[in-house]
């Protein structure tokens, strides 16, 4: 059996040793929830500006929705008239009076809700850069869409009648539209 001393001699050592390490563990952690913290309010910080970015983007949707409600209830309210004006030739023929307005559009569902039952369709494949351009005159209001091709260019001539419920699909021509103002094109 050792003696007394040996035994108080070797434990004090061994008692530095785990404090020493018990301290540089507190040390260790001490900074890592240092760090964690300064992380926890930088993401608070960066959660903050998204959620005001979030807040903005949804107010220009809002805004960009009612702008759409608004051109739609322009391009679909046909101007008051008297009841002989309401015949499709003196339609034709007041739409003259209406403000040119050309409406460039990048979305199909768009172009096509604004521009059912058009006066004129006219269309233009580029087939080189997969994209079509279709332009449409309702009541004087010239509108534009310019998109992707759709995989079967040789049926669209009946998939725009169809999807712009155009009555005499005669009125549908291969080509552009250009107006002209004060002999101007």
């Amino acid at each position: 059996m050792p003696e007394n001393g040996e035994r108080s001699g070797g434990t004090p050592e061994v008692l530095g040793f785990v404090l020493n390490a018990l301290r540089e563990h507190e040390q260790e952690l001490d900074e890592l929830i240092g760090r964690l913290g300064d992380a926890k309010d930088r993401q608070a910080s960066i959660n903050k500006k998204l959620y005001c970015e979030v807040e903005r983007i949804e107010e220009k949707l809002g805004a960009l929705a009612q702008n759409l409600d608004d051109l739609k209830t322009i391009a679909d309210d046909p101007p008051p008239s008297s009841k002989e004006e309401n015949s499709p030739v003196a339609e034709r023929n007041n739409s003259s009076n209406l403000q040119p307005v050309t409406m460039k559009l990048t979305h199909w569902e768009d172009f096509r809700s604004l521009c059912s039952r058009a006066d004129r369709v006219m269309f233009a494949c580029d087939e080189v850069n997969r994209t079509l351009q279709v332009e449409a005159l309702k009541r004087g209001q010239l509108l534009i869409f310019d998109g992707a091709l759709p995989n079967e260019a040789a049926l669209l001539k009946g998939w725009l009648v169809e999807q712009l419920e155009i009555l005499d699909a005669n009125n549908v021509l291969d080509g552009k539209l250009s107006l002209v103002q004060n002999g101007q094109t």
